[in-house]
Parts: structure tokens; C-alpha cells; sequence
């Protein structure tokens, strides 16, 4: 059975029975999915449709409609944590599924800050945060003629600290 093993910004990882990966986009599941939840795929020439496994049996339907309202549980994450999933395998292989989301380098504001303020005609700064063409590009026009160093003074005092680049 085809399982949910990692989800991401624009879409989600399912772990198919033959071991191979497959992404589809959120807009094909018809459920928010979770990491471990097992699916059943359907799919023709040009539409496929992504159902939580047992969700549906038949005619049936797994809800009994009472005076309590049912809600599906959104997806949540606690990106501070180090989650890692461990994935039940037929082949009785271990796989480990790290579930961190990397939003980029950390970069430290009070440094770019600094090299902004000392050296931002060159824009060291721009190089600290690696964007090597537009240090080049400030290296040729001294910092776009000093208001594009005084607009990233601002915008670099505005950034959290570490942020992500």
C-alpha cells in the first residue's frame, strides 16, 4: 500500500509499493495528508486523485452521521523539533525519512549589518549572503550609487535574527 513519506512546501512524497518515489501536488489529495497515512491512488490520461486508504469502502462510508460533527485534523509540524520518521518497509529495511524543511543558509543580521555599514560600496554584503552578482553588480555602480546601500542597511535591520537565504 502506497504510503505518505514526505511532505514539502509545493508537494508530497508517497513511497509506492515497488520502493520507488512519487511527488504529487496537494491539490490531488482529497484529505490533508500526514506522514505515515497509506493511500490509494487513481488516476487516467489526465487526472489523478489521491484517497486516505479504507477512507472510502464501497457504498459505505467509514462516518456514522450522528449529532456530532466530524472535522479532519489540518496538517501541522513542529519545525523546531527534529523530526524524523521511520517508515514500516515490506523488505524489512530500515529507511529513515528525515522530515526537517531547510529554508536555506542562516545567515547572521548583525554581521551583514556591519559589512553592509563598512564596506557596503563593495557589497561585501552581498557577497557574505552569497548572491555574487549583485555584489558585482555594487562593485561597479559603488553600491548603486549609495541608496542601495542605505536600502539594505534598513531592510537587513528589519530581518530576523539568523535569517535564511
Amino acid at each position: 500500500m502506497p504510503r505518505v513519506i514526505q511532505i514539502n512546501r509545493d508537494c508530497v512524497s508517497v513511497g509506492m509499493d515497488d520502493g520507488s518515489i512519487a511527488d504529487f501536488a496537494f491539490q490531488q489529495f482529497n484529505f490533508t495528508p500526514a506522514i505515515g497515512d497509506e493511500v490509494e491512488i487513481f488516476q487516467n490520461e489526465n487526472r489523478v486523485i489521491i484517497t486516505k486508504a479504507g477512507q472510502y469502502s464501497g457504498a459505505q462510508s467509514d462516518y456514522s452521521y450522528s449529532d456530532q460533527t466530524y472535522y479532519q485534523q489540518p496538517y501541522t509540524q513542529d519545525y523546531n523539533n527534529n523530526n524524523t520518521y521511520y517508515p514500516q518497509n515490506n523488505n524489512n529495511q530500515n529507511v529513515v525519512i528525515n522530515n526537517n524543511i531547510n529554508y536555506g543558509v542562516p545567515k547572521d543580521k548583525w554581521i551583514a549589518f556591519l559589512l553592509c555599514l563598512l564596506f557596503g560600496t563593495l557589497g561585501i554584503h552581498k557577497f557574505y549572503e552569497g548572491k555574487i552578482g549583485m555584489g558585482i553588480l555594487y562593485i561597479f555602480t559603488v553600491g548603486l550609487c549609495g541608496i542601495g546601500v542605505l536600502v539594505d542597511l534598513i531592510t537587513i535591520l528589519m530581518k530576523p535574527n539568523p535569517y535564511y537565504v
